[in-house]
């Protein structure tokens, strides 16, 4: 009897394993955020625990606009959560240092949204200012956390970190080698496309619909656009999937105070695994080894 075809990525069937894929690595992050809890966590863990929060909650939200094909919105969800995992893995990598950069700079972020800012659209102006009031003076904790995030020129300082994507991947790769860092890089895949997305450009509304497949076959416009969509969400949920593995196994090593304890990791490089196991990629721009190489 001959062995059954795996099914191929951007199928309706492909579609439904990646689906159950993510539901299974969202329900194993939500019991790993239930053991978060601070007697458990090391000084890093207690900062990053209410990252991990959130990028469990936005896995969720993927799921839905997953299941319902809303391909666009998911890139923009996706790009989010990748932001997420890496600032989390980045902080762990640098340690306590980092960890306290963040607090502080989240701390004045606080602040500064209390004070007044002024809105403009050429001789139109829209003002919007907290009533209360908070004494610098009383706080100095807070009076340094909003010196430290303010450049020479008196303006804000907006990001929390002096490195970029890129060298916060090198950062973690330096600490936890390719069985983390590769996995993370492979969501830089998609970095281009979602940003096009979330500034709202045409280039992303069209990309979205598969306006710029190659189409030498002549082939009708609608089935291009459903296949890519599936290859696409596809495409998507397995990124999320990679760094949800990698995020797991840096918590494993650096989140807690006794060390490992989630027992989780082997579970999220399973899930991974299953999956490759039973989809062909096809003339995917990466081969199912890659995807191997770096899960197993």
């Amino acid at each position: 009897m001959a062995e059954r075809a795996k099914p191929l990525r951007g199928s309706e069937e492909s579609s439904e394993l990646i689906l159950s894929s993510h539901r299974k690595q969202c329900s194993l992050l939500s019991g790993v955020l239930e053991r978060m809890d601070a007697k458990h966590l090391s000084n890093v863990g207690v900062v990053v625990g209410i990252m991990v929060g959130a990028v469990s909650d936005s896995c969720r939200s993927l799921l839905l606009l997953a299941e319902h094909r809303k391909f666009r919105d998911c890139l923009v969800v996706a790009r989010t959560i990748y932001l997420s995992i890496v600032n989390i893995c980045f902080i762990c990598a640098r340690g306590e240092v980092a960890a306290r950069r963040a607090a502080r700079h989240a701390h004045q972020k606080a602040y500064r949204d209390l004070q007044r800012r002024d809105l403009r659209i050429n001789d139109k102006k829209m003002t919007i200012k907290w009533t209360g009031s908070v004494d610098l003076d009383q706080s100095p904790e807070l009076k340094a956390a909003v010196n430290e995030f303010t450049g020479s020129k008196g303006r804000e300082v907006r990001s929390w970190t002096a490195e970029n994507v890129q060298k916060q991947l090198e950062a973690i790769d330096k600490k936890y080698g390719e069985d983390v860092s590769m996995l993370l890089l492979f969501g830089l895949t998609q970095f281009r496309h979602s940003s096009e997305v979330v500034h709202g450009t045409l280039f992303g509304a069209l990309w979205a619909l598969g306006t710029f497949v190659p189409n030498p076959e002549g082939r009708e416009t609608a089935e291009i656009e459903i296949e890519h969509v599936r290859s696409g969400l596809f495409l998507t949920l397995l990124i999320v999937n990679c760094c949800v593995v990698s995020l797991i196994r840096v918590l494993e090593k650096d989140a807690f105070a006794n060390g490992p304890s989630l027992q989780a990791g082997s579970q999220s490089r399973a899930i991974l695994n299953e999956l490759l196991e039973r989809v062909e990629f096809g003339q995917s721009h990466m081969s199912s080894a890659w995807y191997a190489k770096y899960t197993g």
